[in-house]
C-alpha cells in the first residue's frame, strides 16, 4: 500500500466527523489545522493528538497567555486579525521550529493563522501538513436578529446590565 493513502486514510478515519475531511500528502507527526472558531479544530487536533501521540498545542492558549504576559507585543484577541495573524505567525513558526528541532511531533490548532502565514512560515518549518476547516454557508438564526435587534433598538438585552 502506497504510504500517502495509508496516511490520508488514517486521518480521515480519525477526522470522521469532521468536514471537510484533511487529505495529507507526506507523512509526518507534525500537524497544522487553521480555522473559524467552532468549525471543528479541535475535535480533529485531539484525535489526532491521541492517535499519533503528539503534543497538542492549543493557539488561542497561546495567544490568551501573550495578551496577558506581553501586551506591547500586539498578539491578542482583540484588533486587526489581519497584523495579529503576521506577529503571531513570526512567533509560532519559531516554537514549530524547535519542536521539529527536538523530533517532537505536534498539532496546533490555532484561528489566528491564514494559509498565506502557513506559506511564510514553511521556510522555516518546512512542509508541515495544514488544513483549514471553515463553513461553506453560515446563516444567522432568526432568533439572533431578534436578539441583535433588541440591543440596536431596545437599548441592551434585560440579562446584561449597565455600569454607571
Amino acid at each position: 500500500m502506497h504510504e500517502n493513502y495509508r496516511i490520508g486514510r488514517v486521518l480521515s478515519e480519525v477526522s470522521y466527523a469532521v468536514e471537510p475531511r484533511a487529505i495529507v500528502i507526506t507523512m509526518s507527526n507534525q500537524y497544522i489545522i487553521c480555522g473559524a472558531s467552532r468549525s471543528g479544530k479541535s475535535i480533529l487536533a485531539r484525535r489526532l493528538q491521541q492517535k499519533f501521540k503528539v503534543s497538542w498545542i492549543l493557539g488561542d492558549a497561546i495567544v490568551s497567555s501573550m495578551e496577558d504576559a506581553f501586551p506591547n507585543f500586539g498578539i491578542s484577541h482583540h484588533g486587526d486579525l489581519q497584523d495579529i495573524g503576521y506577529r503571531f505567525a513570526d512567533y509560532i513558526k519559531f516554537l514549530l521550529w524547535h519542536y521539529g528541532y527536538a523530533g517532537c511531533g505536534y498539532v496546533l490548532d490555532t484561528t489566528h493563522l491564514y494559509p498565506r502565514h502557513i506559506i511564510g512560515m514553511r521556510e522555516k518549518i518546512g512542509d508541515v501538513p495544514a488544513v483549514f476547516l471553515g463553513y461553506a454557508q453560515q446563516t444567522q438564526p432568526k432568533s439572533f436578529d431578534k436578539f441583535a435587534a433588541s440591543i440596536l433598538i431596545g437599548g441592551g438585552h434585560p440579562s446584561f446590565q449597565t455600569l454607571s
